[in-house]
């Protein structure tokens, strides 16, 4: 179903709605066609007829059956009204960004919680789809499991369903949201449908008024049965058309979008112990193995293990699963069990160990593995803001799978890193390009106009100085003291305290910009960034630094031309959040301040194809504060999903604390600004090269 006939539905649904609330007014509801049960509507019609009956106890949602026999019928759809849409719930899409949201779009934390098995919300089915955010609520610490159903007779009272691929992911008290960067890459092909389980129970409230219509199945395969419409399950699911991430199946260009990731391993995986402040005291100690219930994402080597050691020796494991859920819970899909495929012992002295490089064997964990370590050390209640992995206590060399262990942080931290087939196509274009980049042997003719946009962390804060460098005349930056282009070194901020001698990602980006085109391409970086701005306020329209911003990049582009610099490309670079963040700005709020900045953006450089290079917000290093900036991202994720011409170039910030890149609660070291720097440069790079903006004449 195209997203043009997604609307006629509604807009068809609503002026059926309209006559069925017009004819209960009336009491004329059976003559009107509408009927009370099922049962009844099959009894008044023929075989192959069709019947209508309003969601029991709501005339916000009606269910269209056909009859076929005087004993069975089959449901062909349930129609929203528009109030149903905004209100509650089943189905929520915009034509323009090919978005799909359906189920409770506003889950609530009120009501019960109960094992409801696996729930197939009814979706269209003909078009192939992306997942890019989950959000439920339980009551209890469980697992969320998420699996593709085959459902070739669409999805109906009774169809038949098999299932094909399956996920674990981890889940726990009261609400959780994964975004499109926290998923695995999950996607859904024409004729399947999402089936989720909850596995301890969702929240949910009896309310016939506003469902969330939907089916409840079990095991591999089976039929779906009829459909509940006596519930509100807190669950929502968003989706987008894969149509709008470019030709070719959605896989392939999901990997091709991470060769970088899979070939040069620049995006680690963290599991266990978020936070090191780890301190034996008032500890419970544990003498075991612990396999973490986050399952691995790509085919990862283990490159870092931290933990708290009272004895000589750690021994890590991956472990092979099958069957069940993946998660522990024998309730849906069986007993899941384990299998120890790969076992290393390592000497160590007691206390803070930290493994990396050559002091931990060569381990190779494929998706879905989980990575056990057994180590005699601490576990503390956990408190964080940042959760810590939940762990299964694993014995022996294989056996079945027990439930995780929410409550309790044990002291152990594992870093993974992405690694590939070597065989693998997206692995050979990216040797291929390595070859041809070669060094920076070619004169640099060339220049990208970067225009930069956002607060600190894009102006930069970082006392060190930065591991990249550029020659003389290879790029440029904008020079306040000058009023001028000059050649590009650090400071490449330009507010106040960037001014200080401040290290920023400038020279990371235009280096990385550099090497991917032999030398041949530079960048003109104006960077506008001004430390504590917000997007709403100090960015809008009226604010402050939006006005300051474009007086800089007009006289930037002047300059740029009385110093004859050729510009082949331009871009917009985008770091900010922590401020939005700071003052609990919504998630529509800072989405619309975005939309409306864009287009300024855009005005501003003179072209609507202008593409804009982001990052993701990290983390407020600080594990008293009341939330990690987890909004903002979503935003920002949901933006790079939804709009056209922005990229999400690096969504590694979260991930600093861990890595030792935090210089404070807010702002990163140098090689956090490098690690982002290279990552953005790469993107300008690819997006940026031959889009001209009308400014530069």
């Amino acid at each position: 179903m195209s997203d043009a006939t997604n609307q006629e539905t509604v807009d068809i649904a609503n002026q059926i709605l309209a006559e069925l609330q017009q004819a209960a007014r009336d009491g004329q509801l059976i003559q009107n066609g509408y009927y009370e049960t099922e049962a009844e509507g099959r009894g008044a019609v023929m075989d192959g007829d069709t019947f209508k009956v309003a969601a029991p106890g709501s005339l916000d949602a009606i269910l269209l059956y056909r009859r076929i026999s005087s004993g069975t019928s089959k449901l062909i759809a349930v129609l929203p009204s528009s109030a149903g849409v905004s209100s509650s719930i089943v189905r929520e899409s915009s034509v323009t960004t090919g978005t799909h949201a359906i189920g409770d779009l506003n889950p609530s934390e009120d009501g019960t919680t109960h094992q409801v098995g696996v729930m197939v919300l009814p979706q269209d089915i003909d078009k192939e789809r992306v997942l890019t955010r989950l959000e439920w609520v339980t009551g209890t610490n469980a697992g969320m499991v998420v699996a593709i159903y085959a459902v070739p007779d669409g999805v109906v009272n009774d169809a038949a369903f098999t299932r094909v691929r399956r996920w674990a992911l981890p889940s726990r008290v009261g609400r959780n949201i994964l975004n499109a960067d926290d998923l695995p890459k999950i996607v859904i092909p024409a004729g399947h449908v999402l089936g989720i389980a909850v596995t301890s129970g969702a929240r949910y409230v009896n309310n016939t008024a506003s469902p969330t219509p939907y089916f409840n199945i079990g095991g591999e395969s089976g039929t779906l049965g009829t459909l509940v419409v006596s519930r509100r399950v807190a669950l929502r699911i968003d989706t987008v058309d894969s149509g709008l991430l470019g030709s070719g199946n959605a896989e392939a260009r999901a990997n091709d979008s991470r060769i970088q990731v899979d070939s040069l391993g620049d995006v680690p995986q963290y599991i266990g112990r978020k936070n090191f402040d780890w301190a034996p005291s008032n500890s419970t100690e544990v003498n075991g193995t612990a396999a973490f219930a986050e399952p691995v994402k790509r085919r990862s080597r283990i490159n870092r293990v931290r933990a708290n050691v009272r004895t000589n020796h750690i021994t890590l494991a991956v472990y092979t699963l099958s069957g069940g859920d993946g998660y522990g819970n024998s309730t849906i899909h069986g007993q899941t069990t384990y299998v120890r495929r790969l076992v290393q012992d390592i000497p160590v002295t007691p206390g803070l160990v930290d493994l990396s490089g050559s002091q931990i064997p060569e381990m190779i964990a494929e998706p879905g593995e989980l990575i056990g370590v057994y180590v005699d050390g601490y576990m503390d209640v956990s408190t964080e803001v940042v959760r810590s992995t939940p762990w299964h206590s694993v014995v022996g060399a294989s056996g079945n799978l027990p439930g995780p262990n929410p409550d309790k942080r044990i002291q152990i931290s594992v870093e993974l890193r992405s690694v590939a087939d070597d065989s693998a196509a997206s692995i050979q274009r990216a040797v291929a390009l390595a070859a041809l980049n070669g060094s920076q042997t070619q004169d640099t003719g060339g220049f990208i106009l970067v225009f930069g946009v956002g607060q600190s962390n894009l102006a930069g804060r970082a006392t060190a100085a930065s591991k990249f460098t550029v020659g003389a005349n290879r790029s440029y930056k904008w020079s306040p003291a000058s009023s001028a282009l000059v050649t590009l070194t650090e400071p490449t901020g330009t507010d106040s305290t960037a001014l200080t001698g401040r290290t920023s990602l400038g020279s990371a980006m235009a280096r990385a910009v550099l090497d991917m085109t032999q030398g041949r391409v530079g960048v003109i970086f104006v960077n506008a960034g001004v430390g504590g701005t917000r997007i709403d306020t100090h960015w809008s329209a009226s604010g402050s630094s939006w006005a300051a911003a474009v007086a800089m990049f007009n006289a930037a582009v002047a300059n740029s031309k009385t110093q004859k610099l050729n510009i082949v490309g331009s871009c917009c670079v985008f770091v900010q959040g922590e401020s939005n963040g700071d003052v609990g700005t919504d998630v529509a709020t800072y989405r619309s301040a975005f939309a409306d900045l864009a287009a300024r953006v855009r005005a501003l450089m003179g072209s609507e194809s202008i593409p804009i290079i982001m990052s993701q917000t990290g983390i407020d290093n600080d594990p008293t504060a009341p939330a990690d900036y987890a909004v903002i991202r979503t935003a920002q994720s949901e933006i790079a999903a939804t709009s056209a011409n922005v990229f999400m170039a690096h969504a590694g910030a979260k991930w600093f604390a861990d890595r030792g890149w935090m210089m404070d609660r807010y702002h990163y070291t140098a090689p956090g600004y490098d690690d982002l720097g290279s990552s953005l440069g790469a993107a300008v790079a690819a997006h940026a090269m031959g889009v001209h903006p009308l400014v530069t004449g």
